[in-house]
């Protein structure tokens, strides 16, 4: 509200949320091809006089454009039976320079409690070229989690699992991405390439598991 109340136009600009937090164990968000999805077992609390923060990423037409975005919510009376967690695997060490087709990075976790995985969403920009993420368990079998061998920027989703994964305590979580910086690139940003480092606007870049 504060961040609000300092112009009259609706809304505020920026990639802050304020002091606005994610319901606790969830990551909340749509892109283009994402799937909608509802489960009780998964609810989240919304108390009385909670505000509500929704994040528009625009991008401009060169004309004037109507913008009206809506939420949708499910409720239930029931309140869920187990509590979900969230963990993020990232690379903020990147500094892609500009020719590179085969830029990876890395990111690696040890569970410290037996878990089971229910979804799994990688992101990553325009550079994005291969993703792939693989438990590793403590008797050394491995266990694929995804592999993205074509990333495409405009068709993400968050990939929910037909039956959850289960990954005793002492497993590693580990990913690996790869970005293409070269002109062969149709989806490079920038022509020549420019070197690229790790940012919130689209024209930068991310590795997020």
């Amino acid at each position: 509200r504060r961040h609000d109340e300092r112009d009259v136009e609706p809304g505020f600009g920026g990639m802050g949320f304020g002091d606005a937090q994610g319901p606790v164990g969830h990551f909340i968000g749509w892109t283009p091809s994402k799937t909608s999805y509802r489960s009780p077992d998964l609810a989240w609390p919304l108390d009385p006089g909670t505000d509500l923060v929704v994040q528009l990423h625009m991008l401009p037409s060169g004309k004037p454009e109507e913008v009206q975005v809506s939420v949708g919510l499910f409720f239930t009376d029931v309140p869920p039976a187990r509590q979900s967690a969230l963990l993020r695997l990232s690379r903020k060490a990147l500094d892609i320079p500009p020719g590179e087709p085969d830029y990876a990075v890395t990111d690696s976790y040890v569970l410290p409690v037996d878990v089971e995985i229910i979804s799994v969403y990688p992101h990553a920009h325009y550079l994005g070229k291969q993703m792939k993420a693989d438990a590793r368990l403590p008797d050394g079998r491995i266990e694929p989690l995804i592999y993205i061998k074509n990333w495409d920027f405009y068709w993400q989703d968050e990939f929910r699992y037909e039956e959850p994964i289960y990954l005793p305590k002492g497993t590693t979580l580990q990913m690996q991405y790869t970005y293409d910086n070269s002109s062969a690139n149709p989806r490079n940003p920038y022509d020549p390439p420019r070197r690229i480092s790790y940012g919130p606007q689209t024209y930068d870049e991310m590795g997020d598991l």
